[in-house]
């Protein structure tokens, strides 16, 4: 039976939910019963659906075991990954980092464009990941501002050739 293969230690203070290749059904056990006690902090590592792997192979991200916690313990996780509000205010803070001097270059306009825009920097997506420029013109024509790149390229290796 599933309660064979799990054990609950007592005063766990935490459940981290990231990207875990290893993931199981006791772990998501373990953290759904955890999650009960509502002063048991929910992180979440990043909300990203897919991973993308060599060959168009997917598989899935961080984002898919986070929803299913999420789901099964009837609580929202704090994302602390891009675009959330936490990374965009270590971004902000920084001393030494100048948003208008800056650029976020990333594949995947949910996180690292969203994020560029949250942090008021200029963005690049580049279309050899995740995004396609069809679903950028969904985006604008949903009116997503924040999803929407400044410039996009079609390899970082464009970027040799600026």
């Amino acid at each position: 039976t599933i309660e064979d293969h799990v054990t609950l230690e007592p005063g766990v203070g935490a459940v981290v939910v990231g990207h875990d290749i290893d993931i199981s059904y006791p772990k998501m056990t373990k953290a759904c019963n955890y999650l009960k006690d509502p002063n048991c902090l929910f992180v979440g590592t990043n909300i990203d659906p897919i991973l993308p792997l060599a060959g168009g192979v997917r598989a899935p991200g961080a984002g898919t075991f986070v929803k299913t916690i999420e789901t099964c313990s009837d609580r929202e996780a704090v994302i602390i990954g891009k675009p959330s509000e936490i990374s965009v205010d270590i971004v902000m803070k920084s001393k030494d980092i100048n948003p208008k001097r800056a650029i976020m270059i990333g594949d995947r306009c949910i996180t690292d464009i969203a994020f560029g825009n949250a942090c008021a920097m200029q963005t690049l997506l580049v279309l050899s990941g995740i995004e396609t420029l069809e679903a950028v013109k969904e985006y604008e024509k949903n009116k997503q501002h924040n999803l929407i790149p400044t410039y996009y390229a079609d390899s970082i290796a464009d970027l040799l050739n600026i």
